[in-house]
């Protein structure tokens, strides 16, 4: 976690951040405990917020959904926290000396509510219990509510922990004002305060990936990444929750909050250099054997520890980009996408912010390997579909022009269209390239048997697809020939891929031309695979 030694922005002075996280950090030492410690904290504001909810006499604030809303997400922790790896207490850890009848303040709220809400947070409590085999020292207060519904007693752990001295429940939530400024204010600053705990966590989770991906005990980091994905998405939740603000409430508050906003959580805005932290012990490996990040995610068998890392990093890249969308999403519900936030970003900034790859060098393999299978297949392109339509009679034949040798077209018209075809593509002229083939019916064969291109927009797929693949292209017509309104083509193109791969390949085309010179079918004969195989060796290995 990055260090927060006093607050540095408006948003850490009003959420209490330094205070939040001091209190996360073990008092016996126990590192892992900071994260039990965090996780439960996170419990105990939800279940204070239900509390809260459930005396709003407010007809605005939706009562009913919000404590529902409420419960769901500590339930939800508590499962979540089940999960998590590596949090065995050491021996000599503080445990329960005596069974405390009502050691959770959170817990106590679950008394006032009706018995169908409370039975699934019991039953976490417990299963989160069961999980990390052993007791939180909440168990007597959860036993006394399980018998008070009826529920049958679940045995006791051989060893409990001391939940005050493990949670602290009181400090934590003498992080909610004393006074509310609003009646969404706590709500507002405890969602953000439930959001920073699971950040911690996930920070926590990623630096002992890190550590474990650095000494190359793979499948113990990607253990350490899974955590820390389920933790993302505990934050990402969590901030969900203020979609139940009344917003002529909330308004009220923003503006008395100006120049403090959830984007200045440092622990939100460090992700990304998480995420870059965890990918260069992979990267600098696969650079040491020869390998690459494409080739990696390309190959089913073999390398399993490195690939299972790098499933888990994109699970975690993934949760992050949906924690940024998510908060797009709850932007723009509140505010409108012309509003501007109180640091002045445009609310629809936000998207575009969440849409960029977080790990840029992963996202280039994923289309590497998309090229490469464009090629590798390139003969069965589109197969499925077109059987699928010759089942319902629907016909991909070329359409007939004349007969080979019986067409009037002029010779050098047809061989000067031809050309103009190669030129505009070693030119990058799209434009010109589409004005050549027939508006509606004209199509290309990429392969003889593959699905053609038919029409100008599809066409214009096809074309599009060539310039991305290859950012140069040298074309030379090596031989012509022209039988009535049939022209023959050989031809030779001299490329460099995206990615500065140089390539040369040969090929033939066979075109067919309408009444008016325009193109009515192209068939490309060349060798697809050879050229993928030419351009990523290591995928192709």
């Amino acid at each position: 976690m990055p260090s927060r030694q006093q607050p540095t922005n408006p948003y850490e002075y009003y959420i209490r951040l330094h205070d939040l996280v001091s209190g996360f950090t073990h008092p016996d030492g126990w590192r892992e405990g900071s994260l039990l410690r965090a996780a439960l904290q996170s419990v105990e504001l939800t279940l204070h917020c239900a509390a809260e909810a459930y005396d709003d006499p407010r007809p605005s604030s939706f009562t009913e959904p919000r404590v529902q809303r409420l419960l769901d997400m500590a339930e939800d922790h508590l499962r979540a926290l089940g999960r998590l790896p590596g949090l065995t207490p050491p021996p000599g850890m503080a445990v329960a000396r005596t069974a405390e009848d009502r050691p959770s303040p959170g817990l106590a709220v679950l008394d006032r509510l009706p018995d169908e809400q409370v039975r699934p947070v019991l039953d976490a409590f417990t299963q989160a219990a069961d999980r990390l085999g052993y007791g939180l020292g909440v168990e007597h207060q959860v036993e006394a509510a399980r018998t008070r519904l009826g529920l049958p007693a679940h045995p006791p752990k051989a060893v409990t922990l001391d939940y005050r001295h493990l949670v602290a429940p009181e400090d934590v939530l003498r992080l909610v004002s004393p006074v509310a400024d609003g009646p969404e204010d706590h709500l507002f600053a405890s969602a953000h305060q439930i959001t920073e705990c699971w950040l911690h966590i996930a920070h926590a989770y990623v630096d002992a990936a890190v550590e474990a991906a650095e000494e190359q005990r793979w499948e113990n980091a990607a253990g350490e990444l899974r955590a820390a994905a389920s933790a993302v998405d505990r934050a990402s939740v969590s901030g969900q929750v203020l979609e139940l603000m009344d917003l002529a409430d909330y308004h009220r508050l923003r503006v008395h909050l100006r120049d403090g906003s959830g984007a200045q959580s440092r622990a939100a805005r460090e992700l990304p250099r998480k995420l870059q932290a965890a990918l260069r012990p992979l990267t600098k490996s696969l650079t040491e054997t020869g390998a690459t990040l494409a080739g990696l995610i390309a190959h089913r068998a073999g390398d399993t520890a490195r690939r299972n890392y790098l499933t888990a990093l994109k699970l975690l890249s993934a949760g992050c980009q949906n924690f940024l969308f998510e908060h797009y999403l709850l932007a723009l519900g509140v505010l409108g996408s012309r509003s501007t936030g109180t640091l002045g970003y445009e609310v629809a900034a936000l998207a575009k912010r969440a849409a960029q790859p977080l790990l840029p060098e992963v996202n280039e393999a994923h289309h590497d390997l998309v090229q490469y299978t464009n090629l590798q297949y390139a003969a069965d392109a589109g197969s499925l579909i077109t059987r699928r339509e010759a089942e319902a009679g629907v016909s991909h034949a070329p359409r007939p022009t004349t007969a080979p040798g019986t067409g009037t077209a002029d010779e050098d018209a047809l061989k000067a269209r031809v050309r103009t075809y190669f030129r505009a593509i070693e030119e990058r002229a799209p434009d010109t390239w589409l004005a050549l083939f027939d508006a509606e019916h004209g199509r290309l064969y990429d392969q003889p048997t593959a699905r053609p291109f038919v029409g100008r927009d599809h066409l214009k797929v096809f074309i599009s697809a060539m310039f991305d693949t290859f950012h140069e292209l040298s074309t030379e017509v090596t031989g012509l020939t022209v039988d009535g309104d049939r022209a023959t083509a050989h031809w030779t193109v001299r490329a460099v891929g995206y990615q500065g791969a140089p390539v040369t390949y040969s090929g033939r085309e066979e075109f067919s031309f309408t009444e008016d010179a325009s193109i009515a079918t192209a068939v490309v004969h060349w060798s697809p695979p050879e050229v993928a195989a030419r351009l990523w060796p290591d995928i192709a290995a």
